[in-house]
Formats: structure tokens, C-alpha cells, sequence
């Protein structure tokens, strides 16, 4: 039976900077070999909401930074990352 390699990513992130969230757990995720990555809900903008409004600023859609960049590192790494985020309707 294959061994599968699990790494659950621990972030620290800043309230509402999308890129610099995104790019410190990839950061973390280049730093080790896996084959699924599990981050946490909220990981790209942090979970301070205090308002609908902050939320829906926030979101992305699929082509947005978040996914995007996850997706690139996961086929470039052949693995799987879990993540939530604000997804615009």
C-alpha cells in the first residue's frame, strides 16, 4: 500500500493582504514534500471580519490570486492542497 505524505500548514496571517497570506504558506509548503497540503479556512485574508461588506471586498473568484496560485503550486508539485476561502458568488 502507498504511503501518503500529509502536511497540515499552520499560517499566521495579515488581515486582508491576499498576496503576501498566499505567498508566506506557499512559502512554508515549498519547505517540505508532500503529497496533500491542508491549510486553514481563511487562510489568504485572515479571520477578523467584522462586516458583510469587509467579506464580500475580500473575495475572489476562481481566477483570482488565491486559487490560481494554489493550483499552480500543485500541479508544479503533483499534490493536493485543502484550503477555504471567500469565494465570490
Amino acid at each position: 500500500m502507498p504511503i501518503m505524505i500529509l502536511s497540515i500548514v499552520q499560517t499566521n496571517p495579515s488581515f486582508g493582504d491576499i498576496r503576501s497570506n498566499v505567498d508566506d504558506a506557499l512559502a512554508l509548503m515549498r519547505s517540505v514534500k508532500a503529497d496533500l497540503f491542508v491549510l486553514p479556512e481563511l487562510f489568504n485574508t485572515g479571520y477578523n471580519f467584522v462586516t458583510m461588506d469587509e467579506v464580500i471586498k475580500l473575495s475572489e473568484d476562481d481566477s483570482g490570486y488565491t486559487m490560481q496560485a494554489m493550483l499552480d503550486f500543485a500541479k508544479t508539485n503533483n499534490c493536493y492542497c485543502v484550503f477555504g476561502y471567500a469565494e465570490q458568488a
